[in-house]
């Protein structure tokens, strides 16, 4: 076998080598991706639902927002995440990434994708890109 006949078949070995590495890549940075959402997204439902329970062990209708002021300051740095309890006409009473003049100037938050979701479907959930992050948020919500 000759030389060239060598090297082509070396070169084309390679980038079938090169080309099935990058097919597996781009392939398990995909599921990888998907995973990590769906079990962030399941595990923060699974807070919530708990977070949900003790409200409403604690009141039943929440509709002032010092005890969902103190709920969200102590549970949002527990859990990792940012933490807003908001009540059913969509005002914020209590957000664990907001001081106490925060909340007051805080829009409503009725008309959220991820509430409108929840209040119709049970739950809701958005992932978007916003200013200050470097990579998309994940928002999920529950009536």
């Amino acid at each position: 076998m000759s030389l060239k006949i060598r090297w082509k078949l070396l070169l084309s070995y390679l980038l079938l080598s090169v080309l099935a590495n990058l097919a597996v890549f781009f392939y398990l940075n995909s599921y990888l991706k998907n995973f990590l959402i769906t079990s962030a997204e399941s595990n923060l439902q699974r807070d919530l639902n708990v977070i949900k329970n003790y409200i409403l062990l604690i009141d039943p209708y929440p509709s002032s927002g010092k005890a969902m002021e103190e709920i969200a300051n102590r549970l949002g740095p527990q859990l990792g995440s940012r933490l807003t309890i908001i009540n059913q006409d969509g005002i914020v009473l209590g957000d664990s990434g907001s001081t106490r003049e925060d909340l007051r100037k805080m829009s409503n938050q009725a008309e959220r994708v991820e509430v409108q979701q929840a209040l119709t479907k049970g739950y809701g959930k958005l992932i978007k890109q916003t200013a200050g992050a470097t990579e998309p948020l994940l928002y999920v919500a529950i009536p």
